[in-house]
């Protein structure tokens, strides 16, 4: 095969292996499809996006020929689509994510939860590009459909609370922007453990609509709370650290601590 699997060979050493695998595979195309979905995966989780493209690419002719509009074909729209995102192709992303939802609300009707998560997708796919409006009355159409599907689906919930949030912010709603928050904080917190890092971006983002409202104290305190569960999971290096550092300086100026602003802008560097 051209491969020394041996006990110094990586899982992408191994994913490697498989995909020559996969090439030479005569099986029935559901099952080449379904291995090339999964291996994607892996290869979406370690930031190897051309490799996981390939592979969905795959997955996709094989399940659009064989089953059509189908919820497995719209899955792999789905994982093309965050491809697309991620190596910034955002005309792509939306077409992807778009083709995706349709497909489901298709096959399985509106309220099943993978078609909600897909017309998720889509409103955040309209924020990445900055189409504001659209982004938030997609986020609002999921939230109300999310609501048939608590508590299971409480996380999801969240994430398009979360897309709605700073959809208004961005638009200037900071009163709207902030309740959204706070109704993402309390999904979040009913199922995850307090020091979760996405307990700490809630924080982080709370304290951006108190502080764009003027209640700079409720702002710099929602900030450290975030900051300490960041600071028990990451080094002190650690990028997500360095912008908390950089978001906290200017509103400690703002109280008037210049002292301790000059302090967490010297960590920033």
């Amino acid at each position: 095969t051209g491969f020394n699997i041996n006990k110094e060979s990586t899982v992408l050493d191994l994913m490697a292996r498989g995909v020559t695998r996969l090439e030479s595979l005569q099986s029935a195309p559901l099952v080449r499809a379904d291995l090339a979905q999964k291996m994607g995966q892996v290869y979406w989780g370690y930031s190897e996006y051309g490799a996981a493209e390939k592979l969905f690419t795959l997955a996709l002719k094989l399940r659009e020929a064989a089953l059509g509009a189908s919820d497995q074909t719209a899955d792999s729209y789905l994982m093309l689509g965050r491809v697309y995102e991620r190596t910034g192709r955002y005309d792509k992303m939306i077409a992807a994510m778009q083709t995706s939802h349709d497909m489901r609300l298709q096959a399985l009707g509106p309220d099943d939860p993978r078609t909600i998560h897909s017309l998720h997708r889509v409103g955040a796919a309209y924020y990445q590009l900055q189409d504001l409006e659209r982004a938030n009355v997609i986020a609002l159409q999921a939230i109300e459909a999310w609501r048939e599907h608590l508590p299971e689906h409480s996380l999801e919930m969240a994430n398009s609370y979360t897309i709605h949030a700073l959809s208004e912010f961005r638009m200037g709603g900071f009163e709207e922007a902030l309740r959204a928050i706070d109704e993402a904080l309390s999904l979040r917190r009913a199922v995850l453990p307090d020091d979760h890092n996405l307990i700490a971006e809630g924080l982080t983002n709370r304290a951006r609509c108190l502080y764009a409202l003027g209640r700079i104290d409720e702002a710099i305190a929602s900030l450290r709370q975030s900051l300490a569960i960041n600071q028990r999971i990451f080094t002190n290096d650690h990028w997500d650290l360095v912008l908390q550092y950089e978001k906290l300086a200017p509103y400690l100026v703002a109280r008037g601590d210049l002292a301790e602003a000059e302090q967490i802008a010297d960590q920033a560097l």
